[in-house]
This record gives C-alpha cells, sequence and structure tokens, in this order.
C-alpha cells in the first residue's frame, strides 16, 4: 500500500535540532546556536522564535529549577538511563563555526528536505565525534537531570512533533510479527536456524516501510534504528542518501537484529490507515519471499510432478501473523488511563509519578505537570497490544488433492501437508528425487526430507531472496554445520580454514573430521589428508558445541518505571539542593520517588539496547569463533564452540551491564543457559535444552548463567553459575584442558 507523505520534513529538521547538541556543555543563549545550527541544515536564515516553536512536544518532562548548573571545566556529570549510576564526561569547548560546519557538510548537495532530515538524523553523531572527540554525541540534553543524551531528547522530540501533527494529536501503533520461536527452531542445520531468524528480522522492517516513508526513523519509540545494518540498507539504496551512509561489513548485515516488534507514534487520523499499510507489508514482503523460492525451484520440480505446488499458496497465505494495534496517546488524559490500568485517580496507581509532579509547585517555571504520563500511556498501549496477539489465528489444514487423499505431515512443521503427491509410493519418488537433483547455490534439501510450502520457502530464501535484500554474495550465506562450529578453535590451531577447502573443494562437512566418508559425500584425498595429519598433532577434535540463549531480566519494568532509581539519585546535586529550598518536605518526598520515564529516557534505553544487538553481541559472539542466529536487543541466540561458550557469555554480560557509567545497559541485569550437546543432536532438541537452561537461570533468582550438559550416552546434568564465577569457570576449564587433574572435581560432585 502506497501512501503519499505528508510529513513537513523541514519543521521536522527544527523539531530535531531545536535543542542543541552541546545544549549542556555553553551557559546560557543555546537558542541561538540552535538557529544557527538550524540555518546551516536547511539552507536558509532560520530565527530564534522559530526555532521555539519547533518545541512543545515533549510535555511529560520533570519539574526543576530553572537555575542550570554552571559546567565545571571541561567536566559534566552524568546518570546512566538504567539505574542512574554516576558517570561524567570530560569534553573540550564546541566552537558554533565549526558544529555548524559539521552539519552543513552532512546536508551539502542535498536540496530534499525528506533526504536532508534522514542524513542529519543517521550521520550527525558520528560526524560531531569526528569533528570534536567521542564526548560530543554523549552530551546530556540538560545538565540538571544528565541521564540521557541531547541527541536522544532530539529523536523523541521529532517523532513526538511530527505525530501530534494530527487532528487530535498523535496515537500509538503497535506491530508484532509471529510465530516466532517455532519457525526459527523448525531447523535441521545451521543454516536453517539462521534463515528463520533472518526472514522474521528482515519482514519486520519491510512492516516498518510505510512509517519510515512517511514520517521517517524517528516516529519509532522501539526499536532504535540508528545504526542498525537493514536501516543502513535502506538510507543507501531507497531514501537516496548512497555512500553518504557507511555500508554495514557483510558479517554486520548478515547477523540479525531487529526483533519481531516495534513501537510508534503516529498522528492520530492515520493510525488506522498505517497499522493497515503495516500488514500488508508484512504479508507482502511473505509472499514475495515465498514467490522467489518457489520460482528457484520450479525448474526441477516440475518435471516431478505437474501439481507438486498446489496447495502452496494456502500454506504461504494462512502462515504468517502480522498484528498491528492502534491505541489512543493524546487523546487519553490522567483520569481515562488511571480508570483503564487501575480504576483510581492517577495518584492512586502511580503514586511515584503523582509525586514528581508536586515538584511544580516548587518549580513553577519547570513544567512537568505531566510528568509519568508517558509511561502510563505505554503502559496502556503495551495491554491493548497484548490483548490483540492474544487472539491468534491457527493454521488450517491446506486440504486435499484431486483424488480426495490428503499429503503426509512435513517433516518440519508438522501442522503443514507436504509439497508433491499424496500418494505414499509417488510421494517417496518424488522427494528422494527432488533430493538428488535440488541445489540452489549450495542448498539442498536433505535425503529423506518432506517438507511443506512454508519450509521450502524458509530453506531457500537465503539464495532466493535474502542475499540480495541484505547485498550479500553467495559465499557470505555459507554456515558452519554443528559439527565444525564444535570443532572451530581446533581447526583454527590446526590450520585449516573450511573456507578454503570449499574453495579447493566445492564442499565441506564437520563430520569429516571424525569419519572422512561421513557427510553427503566422502573427503577428497588431500582433505583427508589434512584432517588425518591434525588429528595427530592436535588429538581429536572436539565432539560437542555449546548452544547460548540470552535474554535481560525484566526490561519491561525498567521501560515501565517499575524498577527507575530515586529522583535524587539522577539529578546533578545542584538541582536537588536547589529542589529542597524551594519545596520543602514536599520536595523531600518527591526526591525519594522514583524518577519517571520520559520518551527521551527511553530513546537512551532504546540506544543502549540497539547498539548492543546490532554491534556489541555481533562482534563478541565472532571473537569466539561462534556464530550469531539472532540478536533482537534483549535476546540472543548464538552457537559457539563448547571450550569458549562460558567465557564468551561473561564478555556478553559485560558489554551488557557495563563497566562505565555510559556504557551498556547499566543496572539491568541479564539471565542466560547454555546447552553443551553433540553435534550429531537433533537441533531442535538441543534448542529446547538451551531455553530450558535460560529459564532456569531466571526461575533461579535471575542475573545469573545455568549450564545443560546432554551428554551423548544420555545422562544429562546442570549447574547454576554466577555471573562473578563465569572467569573462574573458564580459567578451570583450560587447567582441566591443559593436563590438570579433574578427580578432585567427581569426588566433590558426589558430595
Amino acid at each position: 500500500m502506497a501512501l503519499e507523505p505528508r510529513t513537513d520534513w523541514d519543521g521536522l529538521t527544527l523539531a530535531f535540532l531545536r535543542d542543541p547538541f552541546d545544549k549542556a556543555a555553553t551557559h546560557g543563549e543555546w537558542e541561538e546556536r540552535a538557529a544557527r545550527y538550524a540555518s546551516a541544515a536547511l539552507g536558509r536564515a532560520v530565527a530564534v522564535d522559530e526555532i521555539a516553536a519547533a518545541g512543545g512536544a515533549l510535555d511529560e518532562e520533570i519539574p526543576l529549577p530553572d537555575r542550570w548548573p554552571a559546567p565545571a571545566g571541561e567536566r559534566l556529570p552524568t546518570r546512566h538511563p538504567v539505574g542512574g549510576k554516576a558517570g561524567e564526561i570530560r569534553c573540550g569547548a564546541v566552537a558554533p563555526a565549526k558544529a555548524e560546519g559539521v552539519v552543513e557538510d552532512i546536508v551539502a548537495g542535498l536540496d530534499d528536505p525528506r533526504r536532508r532530515f534522514l542524513a542529519l538524523w543517521r550521520l550527525l553523531p558520528e560526524r560531531l565525534d569526528a569533528a570534536f572527540g567521542d564526548w560530543a554525541s554523549r552530551l546530556p540534553a540538560d545538565p540538571r537531570a544528565p541521564d540521557h543524551s541531547a541527541l536522544d531528547r532530539a529523536g523523541a522530540a521529532a517523532g513526538l512533533w511530527a505525530a501530534r501533527r494530527g487532528a487530535s494529536g498523535g496515537a500509538c501503533l503497535s506491530f508484532a510479527l509471529g510465530p516466532v520461536q517455532s519457525f526459527i527452531a523448525a531447523a535441521r542445520s545451521v543454516r536453517d536456524l539462521w534463515t528463520g531468524s533472518a526472514i522474521l528480522s528482515w519482514l519486520t522492517f519491510r512492516a516498518m516501510l510505510p512509517i519510515l516513508d512517511r514520517l521517517g526513523p524517528t516516529a519509532f519509540v522501539y526499536p532504535a534504528l540508528r545504526g542498525n545494518p537493514l536501516i543502513d540498507l535502506w538510507l543507501r539504496r531507497d531514501a537516496g542518501l548512497g555512500d553518504r551512509v557507511p555500508m554495514p561489513d557483510a558479517a554486520t548485515r548478515r547477523s540479525p537484529s531487529l526483533p519481531n516488534r516495534f513501537l510508534t507514534i503516529v498522528p492520530d487520523d492515520a493510525a488506522g490507515e498505517l497499522a493497515q499499510a503495516c500488514r500488508v507489508a508484512a504479508r507482502g514482503a511473505w509472499t514475495d519471499l515465498a514467490t522467489r523460492a518457489r520460482e528457484r525451484l520450479a525448474p526441477v520440480l516440475d518435471e516431478l510432478s505437474a501439481d507438486w505446488d498446489r496447495l502452496w499458496p494456502a500454506q504461504i497465505d494462512a502462515f504468517l501473523d502480522a498484528g498491528a494495534t492502534v491505541a489512543p496517546y493524546d487523546s487519553l488524559d490522567d483520569e481515562a488511563l488511571a480508570r483503564w490500568i487501575g480504576g483510581g485517580a492517577f495518584g492512586d496507581v502511580w503514586p511515584d509519578a503523582a509525586k514528581v509532579r508536586a515538584l511544580a509547585d516548587a518549580a513553577p517555571d519547570g513544567g512537568g505537570g505531566a510528568a509519568g504520563r508517558w509511561q502510563a500511556r505505554m503502559e496502556y498501549s503495551a495491554r491493548v497490544a497484548e490483548a490483540n496477539r492474544a487472539a491468534r489465528r491457527a493454521p488450517a489444514s491446506s486440504g486435499l488433492d484431486g483424488e480426495g487423499k490428503s499429503p503426509p505431515k512435513c517433516a518440519l512443521f508438522g501442522s503443514w501437508e507436504q509439497m508433491g503427491p499424496a500418494a505414499f509410493d509417488s510421494a517417496r519418488r518424488f522427494w528422494d528425487s527432488a533430493s538428488a537433483r535440488l541445489r540452489v547455490k549450495g542448498v539442498r534439501l536433505r535425503s529423506g526430507e518432506r517438507l511443506c510450502a512454508v519450509a521450502l520457502a524458509k530453506r531457500f530464501a537465503g539464495p532466493a531472496a535474502l542475499a540480495r535484500e541484505l547485498a550479500l554474495r553467495p559465499e557470505d550465506l555459507r554456515f558452519p554445520d554443528t559439527a565444525t562450529v564444535a570443532a572451530a578453535n581446533w581447526l583454527a590451531d590446526a590450520g585449516i580454514d573450511p573456507d578454503e577447502v570449499r574453495r579447493e573443494d566445492e564442499s565441506w562437512s564437520g563430520r569429516w573430521l571424525h569419519d572422512p566418508d561421513d557427510g553427503e559425500e566422502p573427503a577428497k584425498p588431500r582433505t583427508q589428508a589434512r584432517i588425518a595429519e591434525a588429528r595427530k598433532a592436535h588429538g581429536s577434535p572436539p565432539s560437542y558445541l555449546a548452544i547460548l540463549v540470552m535474554d535481560g531480566d525484566d526490561l519491561g519494568g525498567w521501560l515501565r518505571g517499575d524498577r527507575a532509581p530515586p529522583l535524587k539519585d539522577v539529578l546533578h546535586r545542584g538541582a536537588v539542593e536547589e529542589l529542597r529550598r524551594l519545596g520543602g518536605p514536599r520536595a523531600d518526598a518527591a526526591l525519594t520517588a522514583r524518577r519517571p520515564v520520559g520518551p527521551e529516557l527511553q530513546a537512551a534505553i532504546g540506544a543502549a539496547l540497539g547498539r548492543f544487538a546490532a554491534s556489541d553481541a555481533p562482534r563478541i559472539v565472532r571473537a569466539h569463533r561462534g556464530t550469531v542466529i539472532y540478536s533482537g536487543g534483549d535476546d540472543l541466540l548464538a552457537l559457539l564452540p563448547a571450550a569458549g561458550a562460558v567465557a564468551c557469555a561473561g564478555a556478553l554480560r559485560a558489554a551488557w551491564s557495563g563497566d562505565g557509567p555510559d556504557a551498556g545497559m547499566g543496572a539491568a541485569t541479564l539471565s542466560a543457559g547454555i546447552a553443551y550437546v553433540h553435534h550429531m543432536e537433533d537441533l531442535r532438541l538441543a534448542l529446547d535444552a538451551a531455553r530450558e537452561a535460560e529459564k532456569r537461570a531466571k526461575a533461579g533468582g535471575r542475573n545469573i548463567l545455568h549450564l545443560h550438559f546432554a551428554r551423548r550416552s544420555g545422562e544429562h546434568s546442570g549447574a547454576a553459575l554466577p555471573w562473578p564465577l563465569a572467569g573462574w569457570f573458564a580459567e578451570l576449564a583450560e587447567l582441566f584442558a591443559r593436563g590438570a587433574s579433574d578427580r578432585w572435581a567427581y569426588r566433590l560432585r558426589a558430595e
């Protein structure tokens, strides 16, 4: 569905630049700087009054004294957006003329207002850091409440400014795609696992396009989009920015890093239209992907059965659940929100927010009469969306063939019928021939597999569609099998590169490490010789791999404000003292209440999640020779060599929680499960074991790592490992690998 864009992109740029990035580093007169930067962006003179008129979108702010603390030399106090840990930024002076030059350089040659805004949104943080230092993009928006950056605030303000152009203001639009876990877990190979995740990530992105095209990326509350590889590809190829936006490397483009859901604020008079457009976009993208896969299969399968795909359209059409929900934003006042959520007055349902609002009497010029309303609106929207997701359609049987026979069920999706003939003997001949002949850029059917339309579309989506959509080469879509994952460290020590073997022999199987004749075809003599030499030098290759599942603890609680720190712990000391002087006991009550979550703070939390998903997590997993299956923000699935799995989990947890006040997710914790499984184990059972381990970590108090050992002999055992002991565990495992006696460990276990 094509929607005509009606956004005032120059107005959106003014809203984005209204509070300049260096506001906290100056003392007064920041409006003049904002006008200078906006003039550079729009290529015309912008008056201070015009800048002031672009404000007002953020009306849920904390009431604060009008007196701003002066910068202490080159040091600015900060607070982490999650938990309020204290820190500081060592910054230098910002010359306005130099900052103007940065803005002018970003928009140079861009006459279209939409492209100017998109370029500024995407490039301003990194260009500022390059010009002034890596502190420029992290300068707080407000030195009185320094727990979010000026650029976090700019994005939130721009998004709400555009949404409130509606007839009655904005509306919340929630979107969710499903099924998720069952679609990913229906896999026989690592490639299958990745493909399921990549499809869902790409379909979610395609569902975003109607909103991106009409309102831009600042409309999205969750997830944060800056730096996501799918968004960067869109900016380069479809939004007209080309090489101005850096091309993400192949490994980054290959890591699925968008979750299967998003939340936006849109104009209320366009909300229904946009919601339908998101549904249509997702379903259309799924149908297109499946069609491209079928076109790649048809040359072979048409020869085997004229109507092999008669059930294809019905299965593809019935599979995807793309749900979009619209909830009021501006049209719900405090009384209505409280009535819908808790049935009492606003202060009864959100007592901490009510206490913070009382600060308005002490700081009458600081605004804040609506503090806490954002998190109330988000809670209401989440409940509406959850109620909508609870009513999902169930897939129906595809039906009978022309002779009234129903084909057998799919080997991967048991609720769907397989393609091809329905009669048993005819179906066997069809699939035997298909598995022998069907090859698409290295993707094939395994012997004995009989798949439905959904499974076939998933299996062949990589070469048929995702390679082009993600700008990947066929070799970029090669994935190690489980035996290769298990032996990754051993292979590196032995100097055997599976990609090099593929270039020489055009095939590779990790099973050759254990039996040269295993796999679909035997290893070539020279590969057998290299493996034999490596076994003599390095011993037998490992047979076990690790499946790592991680999930953030109670992210909803942080975003709702349930776990926010006391207000006094996030404000500048001078602001706290001034409020106590002005407000007395009422101020004391407000300062001990939890800090309300507003749109700018949620933007800061979302940005931290986005960095972890798109950058930190894939980088850390690759450094430990692992393979990312998905990294969606607060959840991650990866396959790793067994020996380094705990060390990798520890590194991921360190990046998540962060050692510094400006790193990671601060006080938010992370639970994880690792299942150690034999490379011959059924992937579906292995995934179940890993997810069960992660559930045990949650049930055991959260913020821990649970290990599950699934021995090939059939014996299973498990243990909880507190995060502080992860390093010790990794060191102990290394000592055992080097020959230290483990007899005492068995005695300890017996005790």
